[in-house]
């Protein structure tokens, strides 16, 4: 299942395949994308980690909905948790 972010500069949409989605929101009812997902997680391995600490945090960030993006380290005993603050991540 893909997650669908809209960028506010360009007007366009970009799509990510996380790892483990989930979604509580009513409004989610597309087929093949989901738009309010409240928790994502991305297992780390050495071709993806620095795109998923750097370009994925960022834009998953962008998501309202979004209440935990975690990163789950494969080669070692290592979870990362990034919450929203009031004043941002």
């Amino acid at each position: 299942m893909k997650v669908k972010i809209a960028l506010a500069e360009n007007g366009s949409d970009i799509f990510y395949y996380p790892d483990v989605m989930v979604t509580c929101d009513p409004q989610d009812t597309e087929k093949y994308y989901k738009s309010y997902p409240c928790l994502i997680v991305e297992v780390l391995s050495p071709s993806t980690e620095d795109l998923d600490r750097r370009e994925k945090r960022l834009n998953y960030q962008s998501l309202g909905s979004l209440q935990e993006y975690v990163l789950v380290d494969k080669t070692e005993m290592k979870v990362e948790v990034y919450r929203p603050l009031e004043t941002g991540y």
